[in-house]
């Protein structure tokens, strides 16, 4: 794996088993292995080592269903590790990518996450990557 880029995506499950779509989702981990053993081994935070590829985060601060904060938790666990790891926050971003574009303020993050990734994957031809499309405002 050469690079990670992840929209709004949980780094720790421990202490989540009260979200339903979590117990849903591990429910056949959960009964073979009991909740905390499940959550611990769904959790990515769990596999961090030195060494991992770089990570763009990219998370709205007003994301109901997977705080802000579960971002910049695996953000620094990440760089605790000694590994590389930025985090695209988007201003008043619900969970889901829909409704960014009509936020004020928000970052053209299609194209830095594109940037990223061709810094990333040292790209070398046509500033951004190819298929990029500037951003219009919607009507």
């Amino acid at each position: 794996m050469q690079a990670v880029v992840t929209l709004f995506g949980p780094g720790d499950l421990r202490g989540a088993l009260n979200n339903e779509h979590v117990r849903a989702f591990l429910d056949p981990l959960i009964r073979a292995k009991g909740a905390e053993a499940a959550l611990a081994e769904a959790s990515p935070v769990t596999y961090l080592h030195k060494g991992a590829p770089p990570f763009l985060l990219i998370h709205g601060d007003k994301d109901e269903a997977l705080p802000f904060a579960a971002s910049t938790y695996l953000r620094n666990a990440l760089r605790d590790a000694g590994d590389d790891c930025d985090l695209i926050r988007i201003p008043g971003g619900a969970h889901g990518t829909e409704l960014w574009h009509t936020l004020p303020d928000v970052p053209d993050w299609e194209h830095d996450m594109t940037v990223w990734l061709d810094a990333k994957l040292r790209y070398e031809g046509p500033e951004p990557g190819p298929g990029i499309r500037a951003r219009t405002a919607k009507q």
